[in-house]
């Protein structure tokens, strides 16, 4: 079925294909890919509530997606610019939105490529700092008011509702950062 477009909380998603079966309690989306802005989407979906608690299979997968539309689409301004790549698989069960976010277990990773931080320019920031405990100034003025990221990357891992980040990388010219923590999802 090629759904051509449409739109959803602001986002045109264009030149659509769905392929899916219902039968008997069991939803199974097997294709559901198109153009999303200026990049792609693919996903496969499944809703088995043939038991008394319904279980939601779910992956993802977005190419090339500028990350700055992907959040205004929220009604505010995006910090960053580039383009996001991110493969999603997921798995919940329940009967409201509460109970799917408590059982949400599943994986992410996620890339922007080339990346730009808006509106800071975090390498001129870092130089006055070191300068600042010098008691110095900078011969320099700043190149430019935003920072590019030379690298920015990490994965997720979620379980019952709590994402757990080990391994994000942000790469500046001049800075390098390393990270993990965690992101409690059931209470936000």
């Amino acid at each position: 079925l090629n759904l051509g477009g449409f739109t959803l909380k602001q986002l045109r998603f264009e030149n659509t294909d769905l392929q899916a079966t219902a039968k008997d309690g069991l939803l199974d989306i097997s294709e559901l890919r198109g153009d999303l802005l200026e990049g792609s989407f693919s996903s496969h979906s499944r809703l088995d509530a043939r038991s008394d608690i319904p279980l939601l299979d779910s992956q993802l997968s977005l190419k090339n997606v500028p990350i700055e539309a992907l959040l205004q689409a929220s009604g505010k301004p995006s910090p960053l610019n580039g383009q996001l790549e991110l493969e999603t698989q997921l798995h919940s069960a329940g009967i409201s939105e509460r109970a799917l976010i408590d059982a949400l277990d599943g994986s992410a990773r996620f890339q922007l490529l080339n990346g730009i931080l808006l509106d800071a320019n975090l390498e001129q920031q870092l130089c006055t700092g070191i300068a600042t405990l010098n008691r110095k100034t900078l011969a320099s003025t700043p190149r430019d008011r935003n920072t590019p990221f030379e690298q920015l990357d990490g994965s997720l891992v979620i379980h019952n509702g709590v994402a757990s980040n080990p391994d994000l990388k942000v790469r500046l010219p001049g800075l390098a950062v390393s990270g993990n923590g965690d992101l409690d999802l059931r209470v936000l």
